[in-house]
């Protein structure tokens, strides 16, 4: 018999279909519950009763940053947290969860590096996904940008592109949740870069379609915790454009298999030797896949091992610690309450 895995995971996902690949992954050895959470939009988070309903064996956060009073009640003792974007957090942000039993689970080299240094149970791994090979046109500048941040926005990629010859634009115009206001091309961008604005999500066909007819994808977050849409369009052999942060520097060589830049101090970049880079790309995939297939014994090794709970010395850092985590507390309510408005305001 299978045992039971609860995967508390963002709700967002259920649109961009991010965590999809981890659920299927661990469907090979689990019965997965899923549970979605909405504290983003305000409502309370995934509560410790509704994941020991579910009388799970092993506990998965995936994104969402478990709290520790609820972690201390849940009944699994096998806690995993998977974070995504959260290496800049300051040392005091992990540290609260030196007094629970929480593995951590990095596919950001970045978060593992940290982590591991402060003598957490972590495990690194990096993920590929199946490479697509097509023959792909490098001929003509062809790029997809999805604006999902105020980080990278329409203002910053006609700086990376500057005045450069581009024959079509796709442009994915469905922002992250509460990020207003973004900037979008004015009409004469539009008739310039021959832009196809999209407020619409693809089906599977249409994205497949869509990575099949471009070349050139520049990534939309500053962070990644893993770069989901970034992994596709290099798997299709497109040109990744991305600024030089996690984990977008753990997957892309600048001027090999993509392009780097610098966020603070965009310039604009040569598209030049695109068929060159688009198959080194593809090539990067593919051995990553390689090496990612042969990985997932030692991941289900991890999620098995047990974990004893941390201690914390000496006990001044302790006290810091629990102030800290009171703190926490507070941003987190006032955090909850502003989103619950905005989000209340925008939907009606």
């Amino acid at each position: 018999m299978k045992k039971t895995i609860v995967l508390v995971d963002h709700s967002f996902h259920q649109k961009t279909k991010s965590s999809d690949f981890f659920k299927n992954i661990l469907q090979k050895e689990y019965k997965v519950e899923w549970l979605w959470d909405d504290s983003w939009t305000g409502k309370p988070p995934v509560s410790f009763k509704q994941i020991n309903f579910l009388n799970p064996d092993i506990v998965i956060y995936w994104q969402i940053r478990p709290l520790p009073h609820i972690i201390k009640k849940i009944n699994a003792k096998n806690i995993i947290w998977v974070p995504m974007e959260e290496y800049e957090r300051s040392i005091l942000d992990w540290q609260i969860y030196k007094k629970t039993n929480l593995k951590i689970l990095c596919f950001q080299k970045a978060n593992f590096d940290i982590v591991s240094r402060l003598g957490f149970k972590t495990f690194y791994i990096q993920y590929f996904i199946k490479p697509h090979k097509i023959n792909k046109d490098y001929s003509k500048n062809k790029i997809i940008f999805w604006q999902r941040t105020g980080d990278i926005t329409w203002n910053l990629v006609k700086k990376i592109i500057g005045n450069q010859n581009i024959d079509n634009i796709f442009f994915k115009d469905i922002p992250d949740p509460f990020m207003f206001g973004l900037p979008k091309p004015k009409e004469n961008d539009i008739k310039k870069y021959n832009i196809i604005l999209s407020d619409k999500w693809l089906s599977d066909d249409e994205l497949e379609n869509l990575y099949k007819n471009y070349n050139i994808f520049i990534a939309p977050r500053k962070y990644e915790g893993i770069g989901m849409v970034l992994l596709e369009a290099m798997s299709y052999g497109l040109v990744a454009i991305a600024p030089d942060t996690p984990t977008h520097n753990e997957y892309i060589k600048n001027g090999v298999n993509g392009f780097l830049y610098d966020i603070n101090n965009p310039v604009e970049i040569e598209l030049k030797n695109l068929e060159s880079i688009g198959k080194n790309a593809l090539l990067s995939i593919e051995n990553g896949y390689e090496n990612w297939i042969e990985s997932e014994n030692l991941l289900f090794k991890f999620i098995e091992e047990q974990n004893e709970v941390y201690k914390i010395e000496p006990k001044s850092f302790s006290y810091k610690i629990s102030f800290y985590y009171f703190l926490f507390r507070v941003k987190l309510f006032l955090k909850s309450f502003i989103k619950k408005v905005i989000y209340k305001f925008f939907k009606n």
